[in-house]
Formats: C-alpha cells, sequence, structure tokens
C-alpha cells in the first residue's frame, strides 16, 4: 500500500513543483495515508480469510448433507426391493397360472417355465 500512496503523491504532483516529500502538509497527508492503510490492510486481510473458511464449511456441509441423502436414498431402495422380494420370492410363482395353463397343454412348455 505505500507504494501505491506513493505512487499516486508523484503521479499527482504538478509539473516544475517540489516533490511531495519536501512539501510539509502533502507530506502529512502521505504518512497518514499510509499509516490508515498499513493499520487496515491486515483486517481486511482477515475478514476474507474468514469468510472463506466459512464457504468452504459451508460447502462441506452441503456435500456432507447430499451424501447422506443419497445413502438415505440408497437404504430406502434396497429396503423396497427387499419387501419387493419377499411379496414375489420367485419369479415363476407370478407366472404360475400361465404355467399351470402350458402344463395341460404341453410338458415341454411347462419345464422351460418353472423348471419343473
Amino acid at each position: 500500500m505505500p507504494l501505491t500512496t506513493v505512487t499516486i503523491y508523484v503521479l499527482s504532483t504538478k509539473s516544475g513543483a517540489p516533490p511531495f516529500w519536501l512539501v510539509k502538509d502533502r507530506m502529512d497527508g502521505w504518512i497518514g495515508l499510509t499509516f490508515v492503510s498499513i493499520l487496515l490492510a491486515p483486517w481486511t486481510a482477515l475478514a476474507a480469510l474468514v469468510r472463506q473458511k466459512e464457504a468452504f464449511a459451508r460447502h462441506q456441509a452441503l456435500a456432507f448433507s447430499l451424501e447422506r441423502s443419497e445413502l438415505e436414498r440408497q437404504t430406502l431402495d434396497a429396503r423396497l426391493r427387499l419387501l419387493q422380494a419377499q411379496v414375489a420370492p420367485h419369479s415363476c410363482s407370478t407366472r404360475w397360472p400361465m404355467c399351470k395353463h402350458w402344463s395341460m397343454l404341453d410338458r415341454s412348455r411347462r419345464r422351460s417355465c418353472c423348471g419343473a
């Protein structure tokens, strides 16, 4: 920041005028700006770091929440498959009336359907 204020003061000096460090009022202004900027710069950097940490924590919480909901969905899907397996334990049992019908017609169809 002191380099920035020096650059601004040098560029704002009119041509033919003495440099700002030789003019007491301008030198006092430069010292005041430099002092304030040196005091404020660390606090500004600290505030930026805190905001960055908060954003990271918020992002991480959202990622954990997404992962948790994904695992809950997988758990519910597994429970649904378990219940469906309990309701219809064998694929042939859902086709039993058709297998019974075919067995009356043709023994070879009964074997291919029910494995009997």
